[in-house]
């Protein structure tokens, strides 16, 4: 799916930042000096349940992942379980502190080598942005000359050890003229709160911007309210789940699937007949959003005594889309 720009908000904005903060290159080299050991995956995507190889010219380790399953590359979407560390993490301690040194949730993180040669198609990411509830960005650990993003044609150089945002919402591809030489980026994808806002340029924090921006919050315990959910089943539209849905498509008429949420060791779960089964994320007051996303759509299950209907909402900015589906306790 090809996206356009949330809002014009977003359009004034830099197409790159860099961001308050620098890392010690000596030490981001001898760590990944030690990594470059072990095997790194041609990145991966995994479309419903099936593990599809990507023919692109990245190599990556991942650090943090649907898990922390040290073989899923992909950058996540709706599922059973939340972003966890991999075994490869535990062994980078610089790389761990790094990431304890940015104040927000981290999703996907993976280490990400460019080989010589490679020249991507302009592309943009589904989703990736203030107005998703997600920001991503990049610690160069090595660089090479003219290699790296290349964001609306104005080629990224960027330093080793200096942070970076990258809007990945525009138009962008990779690229390395060279015939040697492999430069390596930690990439990192957060739920962007104002604690990491704070480490952007004063642009990224106007009231216009923040308007847009879907800023996330911290999961919430499950109260008895939200246990009460266990056995509740409604009819969800089929895209829902899907996090290259078109903006609004659940709104339209499509297949529905009749799901059922489940408690397990004090965890929510919806299941369909057929499809993979999907955490859901306590946000407070019966709102919840899906393990390996973020709170671009979310379920607002009923409390006991309110009206038995689950509002499925998906936002963009500002633009909220939202409907009420009826639900029934099974008996």
């Amino acid at each position: 799916m090809q996206q356009r720009m949330a809002t014009p908000a977003f359009s004034r904005l830099p197409r790159s930042a860099r961001l308050d903060g620098d890392f010690d290159v000596v030490r981001l080299g001898a760590e990944l000096a030690a990594l470059r050991q072990v095997h790194w995956h041609r990145r991966r995507r995994y479309p419903a349940q099936a593990l599809t190889a990507v023919p692109e010219q990245w190599r990556t380790l991942p650090l943090r992942s649907i898990g922390g399953d040290p073989e899923r590359t992909d950058a996540g979407g709706p599922d059973r379980d939340d972003f966890a560390d991999t075994p490869w993490l535990a062994g980078a301690p610089y790389l761990a502190e790094v990431l304890d040194a940015l104040p927000a949730a981290k999703r996907a993180v993976r280490l990400m080598a460019l080989a010589p040669g490679a020249s991507g198609a302009p592309h943009r990411d589904t989703k990736n942005g203030l107005a998703w509830g997600t920001v991503r960005l990049y610690l160069p650990l090595t660089a090479r000359p003219g290699a790296g993003l290349v964001i609306e044609g104005e080629p990224q150089q960027w330093t080793p050890g200096t942070l970076w945002y990258g809007d990945v919402s525009r138009s962008h591809r990779l690229l390395h003229p060279g015939t040697d030489g492999t430069p390596v980026h930690l990439v990192a994808d957060l739920l962007p709160n104002r604690a990491l806002l704070d480490l952007f340029p004063p642009v990224f924090r106007t009231p216009e911007v923040l308007a847009e921006s879907i800023l996330a919050r911290p999961p919430a315990p499950l109260d008895a309210a939200a246990r009460a959910a266990h056995g509740l089943r409604f009819d969800v539209p089929e895209s829902f789940t899907d996090r290259d849905e078109a903006d609004g498509a659940f709104l339209r008429h499509q297949r529905r699937l009749t799901s059922t949420v489940l408690l397990r060791a004090d965890r929510l779960f919806l299941t369909a007949p057929g499809e993979p089964e999907l955490g859901l994320v306590h946000l407070g007051g019966g709102e919840f959003r899906f393990a390996g996303w973020t709170e671009e759509r979310t379920l607002r299950l009923p409390r006991p005594g309110e009206v038995p209907a689950v509002v499925l909402r998906t936002r963009c900015g500002s633009t909220v889309r939202e409907t009420a589906v009826p639900a029934r306790h099974d008996t």
